[in-house]
This record gives structure tokens, C-alpha cells and sequence, in this order.
């Protein structure tokens, strides 16, 4: 099964075409914990007194991060939209140029074709998780605080495994939806969207007594269990469950696997859309 769905022909060509977009995916996610020191370490050829500021921010940057507050830096919520976008526009885009008719019209499986473009962006976020894995690393040995790689370690296992399901969920909206807009609501939808709807009907139902306030926190707590970037924005050191990263390993895998289903059974590639979605962005004749 591995071997059918693996076709490194296609994974290089994949890897030709999208370059750019996985090299941004790196330089967006490292501008904490490698772009930083390096901006900082030419800073400093002018004027120390910056430089010195820049490195005392910097470390402190790091230690948040490991101990479970990354917040907005590179490696927070930027990283989730970073994946989000890499993951619906590595597919979105090929339907967008109408050149996904193309590829399906080559010599390859289907599973073969979204399988290449699947794991080229597994690829990407892992190296790039792996570099400022050891970033990390690096500057906790600099600080001579080895009780802190154990939380960097963790901290690692955790974004990683959450950054890889928010990836997979987008590339499934991808998937079924037309083009790359559509690909992108899609995304953001199932991603972010169980909070937002359950606190709505949490709220509504709370607002006209149809519900007690435990109810109401219940149905809260229901909908950030399901959306898969509050466990990046609550992560805490010896408070998160390790049973979040096979819970988030478990998704992406369900995920891909669907993908690979709706990507065979779609209808000719122009069709192959959410109709609600359809209706709203296609132009008419």
C-alpha cells in the first residue's frame, strides 16, 4: 500500500513546482529561533547596545516558547496559519489553474497524485519543526539550563503533532472544494470553526434558559477540544495530556485518508466542488 501510494518521480516534480512556497513556510516559521539571532548578529556589527537587547529578547523569546507560552511568535499561531495555507494551496492552487486536469490525465493513480502533494507539505513542516527544534536546543545549551530539554522535547512532540493535523485538515478541505478560495474557507472552517460554532450555540441556547451555565460550560469545552489550535495556544508544560500527540497523529492519518477517498471518487475536476461554495464563487456563463 506504502509503495503504491509513494511515487518519487512525482514527489520530486511536486518538490520542483512548490519550492518556494515550503522555503516561505520555513522563513515564516523560524523568524523566532533562527532569523532573529541572525538579524541580530549583523545588527550588532553597527551598533552592540541593539544587538544586546535584540539577544536578551530573543532568549527570552526561546525559554517562553519551551515552557508553553509561544503566543504570536513564529512558532504560535503564525505557524498554524502557515500550515493551514500550505496545506489548501498545494492542491487549491492546481484546481485554481485548472492544471490539476492535466495531472490526472497522467500515467499515475490518483492516490499517487495527492499522495506527492500530501507528503511534500508533511516533509516541509517537519523539517522546518525539526530546525527550530534544534534552534532550541542550541540556545538552552548556550544557557547552560539542561532541565529545560525535556520541555523543549515535549513541547516539540505536541506542535509538531498539532501543526500536522491542522495541515491535513486543510489539505482534505482541498480536496473537496474547487478552487483555491474555496480551499482556503474550507480550511479555516474546519479548523476554527467548532469553537466559534458551539460557543454561538452555547450562547443562544444559555440566553433563552433552554440550557443550565454547566451545560453551557460543557458545550464550551466541547468545541475547544475540537479545535485543534487551542491546544497550541493553552500548551503548558507538565499540564498538557501526551495523549494529544498520538489524539493529533490520529487525525492527520484519518485526514490523508479521506483525502486520498474524495480525491478518487471526485467527478472530472471542474465538478468536483462544494456546491454551496460553487454557486457563490464560479463565474457564470
Amino acid at each position: 500500500m506504502v509503495t503504491s501510494l509513494l511515487n518519487r518521480g512525482l514527489l520530486w516534480t511536486e518538490w520542483k513546482q512548490h519550492w518556494w512556497k515550503c522555503w516561505t513556510a520555513l522563513v515564516l516559521m523560524s523568524i523566532t529561533p533562527i532569523i532573529s539571532p541572525a538579524f541580530g548578529y549583523i545588527i550588532s556589527k553597527f551598533d552592540p547596545n541593539v544587538s544586546r537587547q535584540l539577544c536578551s529578547a530573543w532568549l527570552d523569546a526561546l525559554l517562553q516558547i519551551a515552557g508553553g507560552d509561544a503566543g504570536q511568535s513564529s512558532l504560535g499561531m503564525v505557524a498554524v496559519w502557515v500550515v493551514l495555507s500550505l496545506g489548501a494551496v498545494l492542491l487549491g492552487e492546481e484546481r485554481n489553474q485548472k492544471s490539476i486536469e492535466c495531472l490526472a490525465a497522467m500515467p499515475v493513480s490518483r492516490q499517487e497524485i495527492v499522495s506527492a502533494k500530501y507528503l511534500l507539505g508533511i516533509m516541509a513542516v517537519i523539517i522546518v519543526m525539526l530546525l527550530n527544534l534544534a534552534a532550541l536546543s542550541i540556545a538552552v545549551y548556550s544557557l547552560s539550563k539542561p532541565q529545560m530539554h525535556p520541555a523543549i522535547l515535549v513541547w516539540f512532540a505536541v506542535t509538531a503533532s498539532v501543526l500536522l493535523a491542522v495541515y491535513s485538515i486543510a489539505f482534505l478541505a482541498a480536496t473537496i472544494t474547487g478552487n483555491l478560495a474555496a480551499s482556503l474557507m474550507g480550511a479555516i472552517t474546519l479548523v476554527f470553526g467548532p469553537q466559534l460554532i458551539l460557543t454561538l450555540i452555547s450562547g443562544l441556547l444559555a440566553s433563552h434558559g433552554i440550557i443550565s451555565g454547566d451545560a453551557s460550560q460543557m458545550i464550551l469545552d466541547i468545541g475547544r477540544t475540537l479545535t485543534l489550535p487551542e491546544y497550541i495556544k493553552t500548551y503548558k508544560y507538565g499540564e498538557t495530556s501526551l495523549m494529544t500527540v498520538p489524539a493529533m497523529l490520529a487525525v492527520a492519518g484519518t485526514s490523508f485518508a479521506l483525502a486520498v477517498k474524495m480525491f478518487e471518487n471526485n467527478h472530472l475536476e471542474r465538478d468536483g466542488r462544494i456546491i454551496m461554495l460553487d454557486i457563490s464563487l464560479k463565474k457564470r456563463s
